[in-house]
């Protein structure tokens, strides 16, 4: 993963408006080729390319070059993308189902002066659970097949328990971000609760009322108003770092909002109160702003750290680069014992993350469930979807 010369290099470059003069690198004797190789891999070249495109110098030239053609993949790859979208979200709504596009399809479309500088590995979607079976009709008629996960299994994910694939598109690759050859996978949320070992963060309320139409990569659908894609990509990004995902893409997508939509901070505000999401919209936001300069107002993160209790503050405020490079750092798993240590390491991280001590006994609790876990299933010999679907990071005493 991303050492942290080169994350520091890749973040400083992205602080950087296109246009804004003169750019000089954070370190002395930068190593360019390990950054732009570890800026391919986190699926952040399209956009350090655009951050840099206009400098006569500061950059090497096969530096940029290298940068520009991930650049030009990702654009290719975004029509194509989207063009996928527009063909589900147009079926959908002529069945009357009117999706709400999550995540990186609204950041790609709306925020970024181009969509391809934002790459993606799903199709997020967001559609109400009773219209879910007309849904799954349609997808099956666009020729997908369904993968199902009972939340009542492993670390017990809820906003959506079944994805959709073309059989056609071959294997997942291990690093979507390296492949532009193939559709991505579909994934129809029913709600944004994020949720993880027992630690549950739900900020669905209301969204869809107050949704809103939109156009992205020429297709109508709707959007999260900016307050609610906000805290949903606050939240996002910390479970990304509790579950230990690559996280400093989602972390781009805080930028990305903040610099291109103008957030109204009160609404944000009272929405995170309203939510009980308070620590992850400081975790987020401070991130944003301290790591890529995002224009977050320090009255808006003192108003929330105030919401926070201060046991988790304490925690959040130490939130830093090297901590977010860390939880990108998770070793293979071998075997049972390596899946039991690393439950519980997990169960450890997730309980950092809680507000009191009933939601950390529900963390806790998920780890006396022991015929749910996936560690269990397999070495009983059932597996389970998750375990499947996430390859060496799915099985651990989940």
């Amino acid at each position: 993963m991303a050492a942290l010369a080169d994350a520091r290099l890749i973040l400083a470059s992205l602080r950087r408006r296109p246009g804004s003069g003169p750019w000089s690198s954070p370190t002395t004797e930068p190593d360019w080729d390990s950054a732009v190789i570890t800026a391919i891999v986190l699926g952040l070249a399209p956009q350090m390319f655009w951050a840099l495109r206009d400098l006569a110098s500061g950059v090497p030239p096969g530096a940029l070059a290298r940068l520009a053609a991930s650049h030009d993949a990702h654009a290719a790859r975004s029509s194509e993308l989207f063009a996928q979208f527009g063909e589900i979200v147009e079926a959908l709504d002529r069945v009357g189902i009117r999706p709400i596009a999550l995540k990186g399809l609204h950041v790609a479309g709306a925020l970024h002066p181009q969509p391809g500088l934002r790459p993606m590995n799903d199709l997020d979607l967001l559609v109400d659970a009773a219209e879910m079976p007309r849904g799954r009709a349609v997808l099956e008629r666009l020729g997908y097949r369904e993968r199902h996960t009972s939340p009542d299994f492993g670390p017990g994910i809820t906003k959506h328990t079944s994805t959709f694939r073309r059989p056609s598109d071959g294997p997942a690759r291990p690093n979507p971000f390296l492949f532009t050859d193939h559709d991505r996978t579909v994934e129809p949320h029913t709600s944004l609760e994020e949720s993880w070992f027992g630690l549950r963060v739900d900020v669905s309320d209301g969204v869809a009322r107050r949704a809103v139409p939109c156009e992205l990569g020429g297709h109508r659908c709707r959007v999260l108003v900016t307050e609610d894609l906000v805290l949903h990509l606050c939240v996002h990004l910390c479970f990304h770092l509790i579950m230990g995902r690559p996280s400093l893409l989602q972390l781009t997508d805080l930028l990305a909002v903040v610099r291109a939509a103008s957030p109204d901070w009160d609404r944000v505000l009272d929405r995170a109160a309203e939510v009980r999401a308070a620590p992850y919209a400081l975790a987020g936001l401070g991130l944003a702003a301290d790591l890529l300069g995002a224009a977050v107002p320090a009255e808006t993160l003192d108003r929330l750290a105030a919401g926070t209790p201060r046991r988790l503050r304490d925690r959040v405020r130490r939130l830093d680069l090297e901590y977010v490079l860390d939880r990108m750092r998770q070793r293979p798993l071998r075997g049972l014992v390596d899946r039991v240590i690393r439950g519980v390491a997990d169960r450890t991280e997730t309980a950092r993350w809680t507000r009191s001590a009933g939601e950390r006994w529900q963390v806790w609790r998920s780890a006396l469930r022991i015929s749910k876990t996936d560690t269990m299933r397999l070495w009983l010999g059932h597996g389970s979807g998750h375990a499947h679907r996430t390859g060496s990071r799915g099985g651990a005493f989940r």
